[in-house]
Parts: C-alpha cells; sequence; structure tokens
C-alpha cells in the first residue's frame, strides 16, 4: 500500500531531483570532470526505484510518473 498522499508526492519530487542530479554527475563524468562514475548516487536512485517498483500504485498518472 503506497504511503499518504503527501509523502508519496514528496518521495516522487525527491526521485525526479535525484534522477537530475545523477544525469548530471553522468555528464560531468563524460566530460572529464569528475574522476570515476557516480556509483554511490547510482546506488541510491536504485534503491529508490526498487522501492517503488515494489509499491501497489493505484493511480495511473503516478504509475506513469
Amino acid at each position: 500500500m503506497p504511503p499518504p498522499r503527501s509523502d508519496f508526492d514528496r518521495e516522487l519530487k525527491l526521485l525526479e531531483m535525484e534522477l537530475k542530479r545523477l544525469e548530471a554527475d553522468y555528464n560531468q563524468f563524460f566530460a572529464g570532470r569528475l574522476p570515476r562514475l557516480p556509483w554511490d548516487q547510482r546506488a541510491r536512485v536504485d534503491a529508490m526505484m526498487k522501492r517503488f517498483d515494489r509499491m501497489h500504485i493505484q493511480n495511473t498518472g503516478d504509475r506513469f510518473r
């Protein structure tokens, strides 16, 4: 069962921010500004994605997001 609506929206926004940060880190790595791949950031995003994947989300719009 998904958390209450406000918590769910907050977690989705946090996931979106983390994905943007991960994209920026990868862009910096491929541009040569970061010395190594952002593995820790990727692991954090993977864990969040797995948590959402296991959650039952009835609202189709939220599921699409």
